[in-house]
């Protein structure tokens, strides 16, 4: 049953910050996103962060400055690098705080390399603190027992553990972790604590956790459970079933998902047609994985020791972002979770127009790898030569080619050099060149698509048009001229609402009803909005009442 309408807010943020989340947990904020139906998101642009009321559609302050009444820039003089954003509260102590990885690097007079995590202190929206971590974090984690915010280094291939109550301290790194460096994520739930899991993209084992302590206490080698050893180089994502008390792994080289035994530290089975991207849904009955193939899988979790059972697909085009967000009636009132629930995923589909003009006279995606790595309407000096190294025609002048210049290719597509990343409006983010009505969030109600996969039917998700986001141009010196580069689209979840970025027809943030699958609104942002995080209202009063920025759009 749901809490009591009668107690207070303070009453209410003080049990809700010590009782258990009944969600699956990814970040460990979840619990925060169902709380209450009043807060704001906190969106993380160029040079700026900035408060936006979701309700009202508008920015209500911009923070441009750090602690020390800095700009909020790296050593180069450019946006600092924002990474995962959590929110993290103690009422005891009123601190509530919202902390976010910053993806810079620096660099100790010793060599050593170091990054930073930004605290904000959402009661007065300032920026208060800046820690120093290992160096490039990507993902972070709010342990809401603990009252601590845990960030992971991609170079140190460990933790880095920040206590709520003195964020001026140096961050205390997870003992005996460090083995190899590489990506990881933890897997937290309160159904393990005081135990958690940890996964590196580069290691062939699964690590355990003791929270309390910040110890490493276990590793287990899982390769020799493998049809071959050589395969699942690594885990990625990683999820957690209370019903089966079993722990899902994503293979990091997309080979494959396995299962693993949680309750005795056990392997349980390996799904090598199912890849993908992880996620329990709300009520653990279900296991999402998210294929690179834009499938969505489905495992249904069975008892304690027993292997989860494929279900089936559902199909979402437009080259989803591989983190999902949940919506589900019962859990918009805090009530206990149930198997009925929606699924939003950000579309981070291409929607340049001179790319999918040639993508469409060539046959070919857009969103495919082939074509992200080396895109098709680029005609290259060498096209059998390694992905890579291979350049332009018109611009490798050591080969045969020289002097020769395809300003178009066949069909009057716009050929070398005004293709793939290099096509007009790539570079200077034109609006003009994009035709964001294609793409938004996919959503997919899992009620009626139960029904369907009764009747033996697969289901296609249904787009909401919100906007469309930029590209990533390659950054390896190495990689195809005029290629693409991994792109990422934030969307979050806060009371009633989704949310995701958008940069095209401008930046902004638009505000999904989770209810009703439509369309709020949406607020223009400093330019580049990349991450978001939630901060329910605290107290009688919102943490800032006049609106500062411009008003958005309701539509």
């Amino acid at each position: 049953m749901g809490c009591s309408r009668s107690l207070s807010l303070l009453v209410l943020a003080v049990l809700l910050s010590s009782v258990p989340s009944s969600t699956a947990v990814r970040e460990g904020d979840e619990v925060f996103e169902t709380v209450q139906p009043n807060g704001v998101f906190y969106v993380f642009a160029d040079k700026e962060i900035q408060v936006v009321d979701p309700n009202g559609l508008k920015v209500t302050k911009s923070i441009t400055t750090d602690q020390s009444g800095a700009p909020l820039t790296n050593a180069q003089n450019e946006s600092r690098t924002w990474n995962d954003a959590t929110f993290l509260e103690d009422p005891a102590t009123n601190k509530y705080y919202v902390f976010v990885n910053e993806g810079d690097i620096y660099t100790n007079a010793d060599g050593s390399e170091y990054s930073y995590v930004t605290v904000i202190d959402t009661l007065i929206a300032e920026v208060v603190g800046r820690v120093k971590v290992g160096a490039l974090p990507v993902h972070g984690y709010s342990v809401v027992q603990l009252k601590q915010f845990w960030s992971h280094s991609d170079i140190d291939g460990s933790f880095f553990v920040i206590s709520l109550d003195n964020i001026n301290a140096t961050a205390a790194s997870v003992a005996d972790f460090k083995t190899k460096t590489g990506h990881g994520k933890l897997l937290l739930d309160d159904s393990l604590y005081p135990r958690a899991y940890a996964t590196n993209v580069n290691e062939q084992v699964i690590e355990e956790i003791d929270l309390p302590t910040q110890k490493r206490t276990n590793s287990f080698n899982y390769t020799s459970f493998l049809p071959d050893p050589s395969m699942c180089t690594g885990t990625h994502s990683v999820t957690y079933s209370n019903i089966s008390q079993h722990a899902f792994f994503e293979c990091a080289d997309n080979m494959g998902v396995f299962e693993w035994n949680t309750v005795n530290n056990s392997f349980v089975a390996f799904f090598s047609n199912i890849t993908g991207y992880v996620s329990a849904a709300p009520g653990d009955d279900e296991v999402l994985v998210l294929g690179y193939d834009s499938n969505i899988n489905i495992l249904k979790p069975q008892g304690n020791g027993v292997a989860a059972v494929p279900q089936y697909t559902v199909l979402v085009n437009g080259d989803p972002d591989l983190n999902p967000v949940y919506w589900s009636p019962s859990t918009s009132n805090n009530a206990q979770p149930a198997t009925d629930y929606v699924v939003f995923l950000a579309l981070k589909q291409n929607t340049n127009i001179y790319n999918l003009k040639a993508a469409a006279a060539l046959n070919v995606s857009v969103t495919d790898d082939s074509y992200m790595s080396a895109p098709a309407d680029c005609t290259y000096a060498n096209n059998t030569q390694k992905a890579g190294s291979r350049r332009l025609l018109d611009m490798d002048m050591s080969s045969d080619t020289v002097g020769m210049v395809l300003a178009n290719g066949t069909n009057g597509l716009p050929q070398t050099p005004n293709c793939g990343a290099c096509a007009p409006g790539v570079a200077d983010a034109n609006p003009a060149d994009y035709d964001a009505s294609l793409t938004g969030l996919a959503y997919v109600n899992f009620t009626a698509i139960q029904a369907d996969a009764k009747q033996g039917t697969d289901a296609t998700a249904a787009v909401i048009p919100a906007g469309a986001i930029a590209q990533t141009v390659s950054g390896d010196s190495s990689a195809n001229q005029c290629s693409y580069g991994e792109t990422d689209r934030a969307a979050k979840r806060g009371g009633p609402w989704i949310a995701t970025v958008a940069n095209f027809p401008q930046s902004s943030l638009y505000v999904v009803d989770g209810a009703t699958q439509k369309v709020h609104g949406f607020v223009p942002t400093a330019p580049h909005p990349s991450k978001i995080a939630w901060a329910p209202f605290r107290g009688g009063n919102p943490p800032v009442a006049a609106a500062q920025g411009g008003a958005g759009k309701k539509l």
